[in-house]
């Protein structure tokens, strides 16, 4: 009996110790996604500045040329 008992201390006990990994994990998924977020609108930002200094040196290009 001891012995069974002590097998469902430990089962419950990992039960447990992966439960709480699971949530920090979760938590990390989280602030992954949050970075990638950050990272994504930065990354558009540099696109569109670039293709308004694109759009602008087109033109300008185009008006020196006529």
């Amino acid at each position: 009996m001891k012995k069974i008992t002590t097998i469902l201390w430990i089962l419950l006990f990992n039960t447990i110790a992966g439960y709480s990994s699971d949530i920090n994990d979760n938590k990390d998924i989280k602030d992954n996604r949050d970075l990638f977020l950050k990272l994504y609108q930065e990354e558009k930002m540099a696109y569109d500045l670039y293709g308004e200094f694109y759009e602008r040196w087109s033109l300008s290009v185009f008006n020196i040329v006529q």
